[in-house]
């Protein structure tokens, strides 16, 4: 009885804090990493989910199991301590991949926002370095010059991809800075410049979302 209490003890010391370790590294993520709609548009969600429980449940389930009040101190220590390094192995791993595949650019094409990772963006020849002219924090929000009338818009979009070109969100040259003027945007398609409706896409979901021209985010996610 006495040994089962003990391990219990050991399993809710290391699972708080555990907590205490990985809370600061959530706020990290939502707040500078994938603000906003980019958390459940763009991964972030995702990986939390991956992430969470096997950090929580797996390191404090292996210090339950392994825990005996019977064994010397310094063994016990040894033991704590190999948990805690492996636990703190897979830690570092899973925000490293996370932060591998968080936001670098947001683009707004049309009625349409594209969610660009590093990946993405080295995949298609961009480097980080050219995305220094536009204002912000990273992610980066931009807008592609095209026509606001859809007729145009439709025909400029045809005839790109009759042309063999990259698809416009991954057309740098074609890149401007958010603010501009939207209004027309903001008529078609419902909103105002705090709340501008766009369809947002990235390489781990899609929906809909409000782009805040003037803050440069987006907020309210819906599938």
């Amino acid at each position: 009885m006495k040994q089962a209490s003990g391990r219990f003890q050991a399993f809710i010391v290391h699972f708080f804090i555990s907590i205490g370790l990985l809370a600061p590294l959530l706020a990290v993520m939502c707040y500078f990493w994938f603000p906003g709609a980019l958390f459940k548009a763009a991964g972030g969600l995702q990986g939390v989910k991956i992430l969470v429980p096997v950090y929580l449940v797996l390191g404090p389930l292996i210090t339950f199991f392994i825990f005996n009040n019977a064994k010397p101190r310094n063994e016990l220590l040894r033991d704590v301590c190999v948990v805690g390094v492996l636990q703190g192995v897979a830690l570092i791993a899973g925000m490293v991949v996370i932060y591998s595949v968080k936001p670098m650019l947001v683009v707004h094409v049309f009625d349409t926002v594209y969610v660009l990772t590093r990946g993405n963006l080295e995949s298609s020849g961009i480097s980080l370095d050219e995305l220094d002219k536009f204002s912000g924090n990273y992610p980066k929000f931009v807008s592609v010059s095209l026509s606001t009338n859809p007729y145009d818009f439709v025909l400029e979009h045809t005839k790109n991809m009759l042309s063999g070109n990259v698809p416009f969100e991954y057309r740098y040259d074609l890149y401007e800075n958010l603010p501009r003027d939207l209004s027309y945007f903001t008529a078609k398609l419902g909103g105002d410049e705090l709340c501008l409706n766009v369809d947002i896409e990235s390489g781990y979901d899609s929906g809909r979302a409000c782009l805040n021209i003037v803050e440069k985010k987006l907020t309210h996610f819906e599938r």
